[in-house]
């Protein structure tokens, strides 16, 4: 805005309201943005854009009583890993896990879940141990070795099978690798007439030669290993390219499980990616995204003639990692960094510049991706970046404090102190919700300027919504004022409080603001309410008196 040359007056509006900016002093913020508003946002799936309005309450389900360590969606329903066990979102209990903190995944119709201590799946019904794929290591192997490598060892696993091809006459069978024998089985069928020691299998009769030279003799063994804990012990998980990437297990490596098999993670397919700890993993449709606390690697599909289908790490050239939390948002990556948010979209960019004075203040503490919302959670609020706006995320600023969120993109569940439920509806487990905004610092172009408002033009649109409230108070020159109090929406004499009609009840959704200031620097207009309401747009003039003596 043009700094006025001589006295006249000027339009001030605020509309096509957006998020917060909290990043530059109050009188320099967009008249569209808002240096100071809480527990407000805008309410998609109503379809009142044009409004803001108060957040939905939080409404609970079940109080489970434990801490909640993972929340997962199977067929529809939503399962709750609280305490020791995992139960459903009401508190039916359906199988026994560790007590700690556990990731998981859904594949072919299947929860499967890694809880720290071990690795299980999940069909609805019942919670059984993954046992992993048995490989054959080796085929076509003579008695006295050699063969060919077939099926690379499985972490999962201590199990392998090696199969042979009789000559009739040997009876000592060396195998791959020194352990201990299970079962063996010639021509198919199940024999016991052996003995087994330091990785050679020894028959009381040599198995008779194979027909039309195929394997006919399997041995089914175990070496001891610590290779499951690899697995099991990781705590980051994503779903791309129909295998399951995990890391977490051992620094700095990514593993998958081979093609649609998540019972079967070979001990060849792995990749470094640096020497520092992978804290997040997320993928688009062509990409996987390792991130690390030195920055960020990507794994594209390439194949292999001799290995298959591999995703080598490329190291990518961005000055930043990733300090936790990532995802996959709409066209975007993103990822929390020690800075604030970070995206790839479109090249690398910061996408929190509009909140990080805030943001740097509190500890971040989860990621999740509800409707066109990124959803970051930290210490005692909820940051919500708005994905539709055409500049970049526009941000809202919830007061909660939570232990964490999960969403399933429609709906937004909350979870603390073992108490699990969804946000919806008009307060907080029965208490009511503060909410307000309020409009910048306005000092017309000059806070030297002295100005003044009359009633004449100043309106303000806001939202009908049933049992409805709003309070504006001005702030001049840093001294406060209640200037009214409307009710908007049907009245329901019961719950109303006949006390906050102040000045008016607004039948129409724009209402007349009785402003009368004669002499100011600076006006802010602060909307506030314990109970839900919306506002459009703000509308005044000022009058431009002249410089101060």
């Amino acid at each position: 805005m043009k700094i006025p040359a001589a006295k006249g007056t000027v339009a001030i509006s605020y509309e096509a309201l957006r998020g917060v900016d909290l990043s530059t002093q109050n009188r320099f913020v967009s008249p569209s943005r808002s240096p100071n508003m809480c527990n407000m946002y805008k309410a998609y799936a109503d379809g009142c854009t044009d409004f803001l309005e108060t957040r939905p309450g939080r409404r609970l389900f079940y109080d489970f009583k434990a801490a909640i360590h993972g929340i997962y969606p199977l067929d529809g329903q939503i399962y709750v890993h609280a305490g020791d066990g995992l139960y459903t979102i009401d508190g039916c209990r359906r199988a026994t896990l560790s007590d700690a903190a556990s990731c998981g995944f859904v594949f072919d119709g299947v929860l499967w879940l890694l809880d720290g201590q071990d690795y299980y799946r999940f069909d609805g019904s019942a919670l059984t141990r993954v046992e992993g794929l048995v490989p054959i290591t080796t085929v076509g192997r003579a008695p006295s070795g050699g063969g060919t490598l077939y099926q690379p060892v499985n972490l999962l696993t201590d199990r392998r099978i090696n199969t042979f091809r009789a000559d009739g006459e040997s009876t000592v069978y060396h195998l791959d690798a020194d352990g201990t024998v299970e079962s063996v089985t010639v021509n198919g069928a199940a024999v016991t007439n052996f003995t087994a020691s330091g990785g050679r299998v020894t028959f009381a009769t040599a198995p008779p030669i194979a027909e039309g030279g195929d394997d006919n003799v399997a041995i089914t063994f175990a070496v001891p290993t610590a290779n499951r804990r690899k697995i099991v012990g990781s705590d980051k998980v994503c779903v791309f390219d129909n295998r399951v990437f995990v890391a977490g297990g051992e620094k700095g490596i990514l593993r998958h499980c081979r093609l649609s098999d998540p019972t079967y993670f070979a001990d060849t397919d792995w990749y470094r990616e640096g020497e520092c700890a992978v804290t997040a993993l997320a993928a688009d449709e062509d990409c996987l995204y390792a991130f690390t606390e030195q920055g960020v690697c990507r794994h594209t599909p390439q194949i292999d003639y001799e290995l298959g289908r591999t995703y080598p790490t490329v190291h990518a050239a961005l000055p930043i990692g990733c300090i936790g939390f990532a995802a996959a948002f709409l066209d975007d990556i993103v990822w929390v960094s020690p800075r604030g948010v970070e995206g790839l979209a479109n090249g690398f960019g910061h996408r929190s510049a509009l909140i990080d004075a805030d943001l740097s203040l509190r500890r971040p503490k989860g990621l999740a991706v509800w409707d066109s919302y990124l959803c970051l959670l930290a210490d005692g609020f909820v940051y919500l970046g708005d994905g539709r706006g055409e500049r970049g995320y526009e941000w809202f600023v919830w007061e909660v404090d939570l232990d964490g969120l999960y969403s399933d993109g429609r709906t937004l569940y909350w979870y603390k102190d073992g108490r699990l439920g969804v946000f919806e509806g008009d307060r907080d487990e029965g208490e009511p919700i503060t909410s307000y905004f309020e409009t910048r610092a306005e000092c017309v172009g000059d806070p030297a300027l002295r100005k003044s408002v009359g009633r004449a033009g100043a309106a303000a649109l806001l939202k009908k919504i049933a049992n409805s409230d709003v309070t504006v108070v001005t702030v001049a020159d840093g001294e406060e004022r209640e200037l009214c109090t409307f009710h908007l929406g049907g009245l329901d004499f019961g719950a109303l409080d006949f006390a906050t009609l102040s000045f008016t009840t607004a039948d129409e959704d724009l209402v007349a603001l009785p402003l009368r200031i004669k002499d100011f620097r600076t006006l802010t207009l602060r909307f506030a309410s314990t109970r839900r309401f919306g506002v459009g747009a703000v509308r005044y003039r000022a009058r431009v008196i002249g410089y101060g003596k």
